[in-house]
């Protein structure tokens, strides 16, 4: 797909700008696990194990030796440490904040409905491809011509309900999801409608072959062994050749499949394929996989906060991912993407509802408590307009909130 993937219409910052822990007493490293010593602080990155059986990623700090030689003796590689830092002033960013009009209700209502036939739509597929049944080339293919179409209008209300229902049936709204986020950042890149179609329906199929793994594997709560393992490898290849039997998928499209477990390093599955030879369009899937699979609830673990992804995320350049696709996908999303709650520093929650790729540390936000945690009238802000910025630091985003530890669902304050 490199004939038709442009480069961003925006300039690129440099990294530090761009660096989700800008401003932050605190960054994400991706270390291997002989580098581990006692006294760092591991991270739960939230990936799935049936996919990087490799990565250690059970939080908490290193206490000895003896525990790095553990996990070495267990056949871990790779894993992620907290590190501290010197707070740093957020920077302010000289560009203009975006123009792109914040989603009304009619946007919410229309990417929700969208949300609620894909599961339909997706697990008939899914279930037809699991039985060897002909599959419906015209449903799915409605379907991603809806989410262009709703991305086009207003791209932010899909990817708010993307970041905030987290617990609905997640194999169908994943892959959904998936579809969304790779044309969301498509449409970012400056890409054709062919090309946003190609990604869209890469997303949507993209866990396809593991219709042919079995849930034993699928569904074990511990570690694989290197034989389950080498059976979830072939789930991309599977998933490819499950479309092409029935004359389903471009060849882009089959290709974005087959690698979107390939990693920019080479270490990747099924092939090894590193740098130049991975098609753009697979490494676009496998990012916005890794990112949705993070920020999502599952059984055996909680969704971690869109932000931390983020760092976690930019720990990966050079590595799973290209450095110059992380730094777009991050000023794409927002450090603070679109239905992210967040406390200001001066004690009241907002939700953010607007994106700003110029300045993603500057989103649009709609604050919803006041500081005691009592419902305010909606008050809504974009932090990177010079009337906001007058205000000081108090209207400055501190740090993301879980509201579930306060009992709330912040999908009720955008709707």
């Amino acid at each position: 797909m490199h004939d038709t993937m442009a480069s961003p219409r925006r300039s690129a910052p440099c990294a530090a700008e761009l660096s989700p822990s800008a401003g932050s007493p605190e960054r994400i490293r991706k270390i291997a696990v002989a580098e581990l010593r006692p006294g760092m602080t591991v991270v739960d990155t939230g990936l799935s194990w049936t996919e990087h059986p490799f990565l250690y990623s059970a939080a908490g700090p290193v206490d000895s030796r003896r525990q790095v030689e553990a996990l070495l003796a267990e056949g871990y590689r790779e894993t992620f440490i907290r590190e501290e830092r010197t707070p740093a002033p957020p920077r302010r960013s000289g560009m203009s904040p975006s123009s792109r009009p914040l989603p009304g209700r009619d946007d919410y209502a229309r990417a929700r409905a969208l949300q609620d036939e894909s599961v339909g739509v997706i697990s008939a597929f899914m279930r037809a491809a699991r039985l060897g049944k002909p599959l419906d080339r015209e449903a799915p293919a409605r379907l991603v011509e809806k989410v262009i179409d709703t991305v086009a209008g207003n791209p932010d209300a899909l990817v708010s309900l993307a970041n905030l229902r987290r617990n609905d049936a997640y194999s169908y709204t994943h892959s959904l999801n998936v579809s969304v986020l790779a044309v969301v950042f498509g449409q970012y890149l400056g890409l054709d409608k062919d090309a946003l179609r190609g990604l869209g329906e890469a997303g949507l199929f993209h866990d396809l072959g593991k219709t042919r793994i079995p849930d034993a594997i699928l569904d074990k709560p511990g570690r694989l062994t290197p034989e389950e393992f080498a059976v979830i490898k072939s789930h991309p290849g599977e998933g490819a050749d499950i479309l092409e039997s029935q004359g389903l998928g471009s060849p882009k499209v089959l290709a974005a499949i087959r690698d979107h477990h390939e990693k920019f390093n080479g270490a990747g599955y099924p092939r090894g394929l590193a740098g130049d030879r991975l098609e753009r369009a697979a490494q676009v899937v496998g990012l916005v996989d890794s990112y949705d699979a993070m920020t999502s609830n599952r059984p055996y673990r909680g969704a971690i906060q869109p932000n931390t992804a983020m760092r976690i995320l930019f720990a990966m350049r050079d590595k799973d991912f290209s450095r110059e696709l992380l730094e777009s996908f991050i000023k794409c999303l927002g450090i603070y993407p679109v239905g992210s709650p967040v406390r200001l520093r001066d004690g009241s929650v907002a939700l953010v509802c607007g994106s700003n790729p110029e300045s993603p540390l500057l989103p649009t936000v709609k604050i919803i408590l006041d500081a005691r945690m009592r419902p305010r009238p909606h008050l809504v802000l974009d932090l990177a307009s010079p009337q906001v910025k007058a205000l000081g630091d108090a209207v400055v985003i501190e740090a993301p909130l879980d509201m579930s530890v306060l009992g709330m669902d912040p999908a009720g304050f955008l709707f």
